[in-house]
């Protein structure tokens, strides 16, 4: 059976075999769910993120959620009673740990050689003397002031650390729900890692129902402003739909989870999957315009035998670009490569069967001239005339244009920061970043880097190099509060040794006066007050550095500081912390994102040279593409773009979806010069047939994936416009750099097979 004949003679089939595909996988949606735990981003095996879960083993959950309560003066009456009630209430959720406010802080102090635990709020001040005394206590209080009131008193905060296995999301809306069943003049925000991922949700759910839909309506709009022709809109669009319900339906079949970068998937494919169907559709109305003679089969079948081998072999080069993101350190990286890599090979099979099969069946259009159909862009033709004059013209200006520009990219691209900062997930005027700001500024940092150490933690010496490597680690920046066992004997001291005398403020000389300040301490206090920072047996302490700046360049300086000390000190066992694990992943994106880019043009490079059986085309296909990823750091370096989780993923996207570009003018190109025309007027040619729809083709893409600009989530709006970058970089590559390479070049595997005949 020719294959040309196949679609059509079974074209009931084949459409009923794409309708139910993608009925059973949309079947899979309903098992859908969210995952905003960043822990979902990192490998089991990275080192930071096993030392992070060993240290929280031992230590319970650093996940901190915080309270903050803004006013002119948190000393109050109003809000003290506020922030009394608040943390009452906040002790009885489940999941929640410990709560540390005013109420609940400790102030330590001595009387008559006895060392007293109090909380350091014990009645609520009524008058401005007992305000202006209370204001005294607690600037005193290293166990409150910047812990949980700020040096000018106006803000205030309440702390939760929570059970490692709780639901983040429950214990956020019941916080929530507490704050505001104790309404006040305050104000309140709510914020820390807890906070971000359970927003994270609310903004992933809204870039879904609000994008989605949007780029169906711009891909709509597209189609009708090029077509102008009903089944050039519903063709194309069904086969978006249907692709981005298979591609969506892949990751429950998976057992994966919609995370804050899977919102990128369902809308690459809406924009993917288009574009086949633009091939398609062109051709079509082409041979509509121009055979009067031919049967709406003949026609069908003339668009699948003209265009099955570069749209099949386009789409099998996508694919393999996008699985070159299995490269990558993030895991739902891997798993949107995976799941849009399907999902684009469904697209070619309900592009290829699909569309022509219908098209058999629909009723020729009533015949116009070639304008009247896809070339009805009156500019668009024109700018591609002229384009196409200037690159036979001067090729070779072209080339010194395009290497100057090449060269300006990597010059700028030396520029690029890589910055995993979890903070830049929410814009500048958030809650969230308004909360990490007050927290940064006033309460020590919202990040933290966790250092474990291990021996006889009630050695003096080992307290006091504790105490050491907090003040070196205070001097770097971005370093705010550094908390160990050490800073509270050190506290201790001070409440047993009056000012002046050689023990007070200062670590005790023996081991067995340490254990006398933890025994009188026992006496009042409790020893679960320390259970963050020391095991029971007193062997191994936990090292808590908060960060107020969560740039991961600030972040690496901090943990090689801690690597020098390290190597030094035995008793440093290891390094982890919620910091650390996204300084690591930067490094390993990095890492992953070279590693990417690099087997993406391999496999690419290959595939083409096996097309076209020819080392030259293969070599050939990955100049567009470089050319576009070297824009795409320039431009990233020269507006301070960072490299960060979503930006990271764009050059296996693009690689993925550029060479479609260049294999279509090749293919095309080469048809035409088979023919016999000359290479000036085969790339005319071959500009206005092909070239229209490449242009289309990058525009619907661009457009597609442009909607992302109005995500609530602000490195995803950084995507759409280096993605928008970068194809248009793809299509001037494809458009321009290949034609005038072609004309310099002349690569043999263009040439007409008899080319002493045809050769002009």
């Amino acid at each position: 059976m020719d294959k040309e004949f196949f679609v059509i003679r079974h074209r009931a089939p084949i459409i009923a075999a794409c309708l139910l595909l993608a009925g059973i996988m949309g079947f899979q949606l309903r098992k859908l769910e969210i995952n905003a735990d960043f822990l979902f981003m990192f490998s089991p095996t990275m080192q930071s993120r096993v030392n992070t879960e060993k240290i929280e083993k031992i230590f319970g959950s650093n996940d901190m959620l915080f309270v903050l309560l803004e006013t002119q003066d948190v000393l109050d009456q109003a809000t003290l009673v506020r922030v009394k009630n608040i943390g009452q209430e906040l002790k009885k959720v489940p999941g929640i740990k410990n709560v540390i406010s005013l109420f609940d802080t400790k102030d330590i102090r001595g009387e008559n050689g006895s060392m007293i635990v109090e909380p350091a709020v014990t009645a609520i001040p009524t008058t401005d003397v007992e305000r202006r005394a209370l204001r005294q206590s607690l600037l005193a209080n290293e166990l409150a002031k910047e812990v949980v009131v700020s040096k000018d008193f106006k803000v205030t905060a309440m702390l939760m650390s929570l059970d490692l296995n709780a639901s983040k999301k429950d214990i956020y809306q019941a916080v929530k729900n507490t704050v505001q069943a104790f309404p006040g003049n305050e104000k309140t925000l709510i914020g820390g890692i807890p906070a971000f991922q359970t927003v994270i949700i609310d903004n992933i759910i809204h870039d879904i129902l609000i994008l989605l839909p949007g780029a169906l309506l711009i891909i709509l709009f597209i189609l009708y402003a090029f077509f102008r022709q009903m089944r050039g809109i519903v063709l194309p669009l069904c086969v978006v739909l249907l692709s981005t319900i298979f591609g969506m339906g892949i990751l429950p079949l998976m057992g994966w989870k919609m995370t804050v970068l899977s919102a990128i998937l369902p809308i690459m494919v809406i924009a993917f999957s288009n574009n086949y169907g633009i091939y398609l559709i062109a051709r079509y109305q082409d041979l509509c315009a121009s055979s009067g003679s031919l049967t709406k089969k003949q026609i069908a079948v003339d668009v699948f035998r003209v265009l099955y081998k570069p749209i099949l072999f386009s789409g099998i080069t996508t694919m393999v670009g996008l699985l070159g993101m299995l490269f990558h350190a993030i895991i739902p990286a891997k798993q949107i490569g995976v799941a849009a890599s399907i999902a684009i090979g469904f697209s070619l099979v309900v592009s290829l069967g699909g569309i022509p099969a219908i098209l058999s069946m629909l009723k020729l259009p009533k015949k116009k001239t070639r304008s009247a159909g896809l070339g009805s862009v009156p500019l668009l033709d024109s700018g591609l005339h002229k384009t196409a004059e200037v690159v036979v013209r001067r090729p070779g200006m072209v080339l010194l244009a395009a290497a100057i520009i090449a060269a300006v990219g990597i010059g700028s691209a030396t520029h690029v920061i890589v910055d995993a900062n979890q903070e830049n997930l929410f814009g500048k005027n958030h809650p969230i970043t308004t909360c990490t700001r007050l927290i940064n500024r006033h309460f020590g940092g919202s990040q933290n880097v966790s250092v474990l150490f291990e021996g006889d933690i009630k050695d003096p010496q080992l307290l006091r190099l504790m105490e050491s490597y907090k003040d070196t680690l205070q001097k770097l920046p971005g370093v705010g509060q550094v908390t160990s066992i050490a800073d509270i004997i050190r506290i201790m001291s001070k409440a047993l040794n009056d000012s002046g005398t050689p023990g007070y403020n200062s670590i005790p000389d023996t081991r067995d006066a340490i254990a006398q300040y933890l025994e009188l301490y026992s006496m009042s206090g409790s020893p679960e007050d320390f259970e963050r920072l020391v095991d029971f047996n007193y062997e191994k302490a936990q090292f808590i550095v908060r960060i107020t700046n969560g740039a991961t360049p600030i972040i690496n300086t901090i943990i090689r500081k801690i690597d020098t000390m390290r190597k030094k000190d035995k008793s440093i066992a290891f390094v982890g912390g919620w910091a650390a694990m996204f300084a690591e992943l930067a490094a390993v994106m990095l890492k992953g994102q070279i590693m990417s880019i690099v087997s993406a043009l391999c496999a690419i490079v290959i595939l083409v040279m096996f097309m076209f059986r020819s080392v030259v085309a293969g070599l050939l296909s990955a100049i567009p593409l470089v050319f576009a990823i070297v824009v795409g750091f320039g431009t990233m370096g020269a507006f301070g773009i960072y490299l960060d989780v979503a930006t990271a993923l764009i050059t296996s996207i693009i690689i993925g979806t550029g060479v479609d570009f260049t294999l279509q003018f090749l293919w095309r190109y080469r048809s035409i010069r088979q023919s016999g025309m000359s290479y000036g007027e085969a790339i005319k040619e071959t500009y206005a047939t092909i070239g229209r729809a490449i242009v289309f083709n990058a525009f619907c893409v661009a457009s597609g994936l442009g909607v992302m600009i109005f995500s609530s989530i602000p490195p995803l709006r950084y995507f759409a416009i280096l993605f928008g970058v970068l194809t248009l970089a793809c299509m001037c590559g494809a458009l321009i750099v290949i034609p005038a390479l072609c004309l310099v070049c002349k690569p043999k595997f263009l040439e007409p097979i008899q080319a002493d005949n045809t050769h002009s």
